[in-house]
């Protein structure tokens, strides 16, 4: 950024993983913590636009050097750090490509914990499932959760959009702002332990027309 306010590429990152002919990938978010950059990236097909598995690769910020590329779950969105820089989380948003069509595919929501602190040739990847739910659905409707889609699934119907931790990164709030909720995950366990609705706001707009009758 130049002292007008004009920007110019400053470069780019490569992928760091080889991606399919069939398919494409679409960077969603960025993360940096101890000169390591994080990069999620949705991939998509071309041709059904279905959801694939995505990819977090990490890079030397200074020079965007690829050091790691790892697979997560579908469609990653938000991606942060814990503060002592360890472990990455990914809310993994898996959107449909449809309902009710032959090639529907509704991947399940899930949020992606990678741990790093054994290094970089030594990542594990779990993945928090909301799978667990899936018998309290009608439960969760009544409790104020947004469930709308058809034939879908708890874990299907939950998008996880963003992500807060802790400051001992032992617990992180997720937004599902499709669902009117969020959930808190146990990242040691990499468990969604709950699923809390955030109510509703009844808002009542008044119109009033004066004029010549």
């Amino acid at each position: 950024m130049s002292n007008t306010g004009a920007l110019t590429p400053g470069g780019s990152l490569p992928l760091g993983f080889t991606l399919a002919a069939s398919d494409s990938a679409i960077p969603n978010s960025v993360a940096v913590n101890n000169n390591r950059l994080a990069a999620s990236y949705a991939i998509i097909n071309k041709t059904s636009k279905a959801q694939q598995p995505g990819r977090v690769t990490f890079y030397n910020a200074a020079n965007g050097a690829v050091q790691k590329s790892v697979e997560v779950g579908y469609l990653p969105d938000m991606v942060t750090f814990t503060s002592d820089g360890k472990k990455l989380l990914t809310a993994n948003e898996a959107e449909p490509n449809g309902y009710n069509l032959p090639d529907s595919f509704d991947p399940e929501g899930s949020v992606s914990i990678v741990d790093l602190s054994a290094g970089m040739n030594n990542i594990t990847v779990q993945n928090a499932s909301f799978s667990s739910f899936n018998g309290q659905i009608a439960a969760l409707r009544a409790a104020g959760v947004r469930i709308y889609g058809p034939n879908a699934t708890v874990a299907q119907d939950l998008e996880p959009e963003y992500i807060a931790i802790s400051p001992d990164g032992t617990t992180a709030w997720v937004t599902l702002q499709e669902n009117n909720a969020f959930a808190t995950v146990d990242i040691a366990s990499a468990t969604v332990t709950n699923i809390i609705p955030l109510g509703l706001k009844i808002i009542i707009v008044l119109l009033s027309w004066i004029g010549n009758i």
